[in-house]
């Protein structure tokens, strides 16, 4: 076997027969699929607890704009928690993609990879601060930047009318 470098592969590293490479990459599925119950969960918790402070803030008029605050605040705050798991899982996918190709053409890479790939990709997510980008996708932003919205013309609207 021959020592590759370069996108999939490390210097020094030898080439993996393909059923490493295809047992890596069921792997890395099953790493990527387990994110979406935490994505599940971020979610629940963000609509659950904006909606509470929405309706709390409406139980007592005089402390509205505050609590409608603590609302944005909650809503922005899941907002980038969700932001940030997105970029863990799309570090895995970068290597699951470049697995795909290697198994699509028969090319060779270097296995197992998992964690080096997801070092390399964590870096170059943070240079480019890519979680900026991400956290405006619709799947991403959605409930969180509706809640922030609501909260945001309600603290208007309690300003206005009182």
């Amino acid at each position: 076997m021959t020592p590759i470098s370069g996108a999939g592969g490390g210097q020094g590293l030898t080439n993996a027969p393909r059923s490493d490479l295809t047992t890596e990459y069921y792997k890395l599925i099953d790493i990527i699929q387990g994110y979406d119950p935490y994505f599940i969960s971020i979610k629940s918790w963000s609509a659950a607890l904006s909606s509470l402070a929405i309706g709390a803030a409406f139980s007592r008029l005089s402390s509205a704009v505050p609590v409608l605050l603590a609302a944005i605040l909650l809503s922005l705050s899941f907002w980038i928690v969700e932001a940030r798991f997105k970029i863990l899982q799309l570090n895995h996918i970068a290597r699951a993609t470049y697995l795909e190709d290697v198994l699509r053409t028969g090319s060779e890479a270097t296995s197992p990879r998992i964690l080096k790939s997801f070092g390399e990709s964590s870096v170059m997510n943070r240079q480019v601060r890519r979680w900026q980008r991400v956290a405006i996708w619709p799947h991403v932003s959605f409930p969180h930047a509706v809640f922030a919205v609501i909260s945001s013309l309600l603290i208007v609207w309690t300003i206005v009318t009182t």
